[in-house]
């Protein structure tokens, strides 16, 4: 009985062989700005950003304490998992500040509202949140069952 490797011609190696990809339009500041307004991820973390406040009390490691947690997530309709992935991206992209067990509004509080495209500051959010981002890189199981925010339409 043959495997499935064995039965299958070899391929051609070298350079010729390679698949060659179309190329992609790079999408200009203005596009990547009114994408990250509307990126849910993105405004789900400036959504709990202003659902925090200032001096939403926090734990050590600097995350919303279980309470809070259920709280934001039963006010927002965002999951535990949704709720933990836009908490990171609103610290780490300084929509909220963690001063010891304190959060507050950050510097960059609001930037999905404001700005010029030609500032970046919006741009700069979407290239971090693109790439950085999943609710696995941001601590938590991407096994989870349940929606995720990317799911969302």
């Amino acid at each position: 009985m043959a495997t499935s490797h064995e039965s299958a011609p070899p391929r051609p190696r070298g350079a010729g062989s390679l698949t060659r990809m179309p190329p992609v339009r790079l999408a200009s500041r203005d596009e990547l700005t009114a994408a990250a307004r509307v990126a849910p991820l993105l405004r789900a973390a400036q959504d709990l950003a202003a659902w925090a406040g200032k001096d939403r009390v926090v734990t050590g490691s600097g995350d919303l304490t279980d309470t809070g947690a259920a709280e934001a997530a039963g006010t927002l309709d965002l999951s535990l998992d949704e709720i933990h992935a836009a908490w990171a991206i609103a610290v780490g992209t300084a929509m909220i500040t963690v001063d010891g067990d304190q959060a507050g509004p950050g510097d960059r509080f609001g930037v999905l509202g404001a700005g010029r495209p030609d500032e970046g500051s919006i741009t700069s959010t979407a290239k971090w949140s693109s790439c950085t981002c999943s609710p696995a890189r941001a601590g938590h199981s991407a096994a989870t069952p349940g929606p995720h925010i990317s799911d969302r339409p």
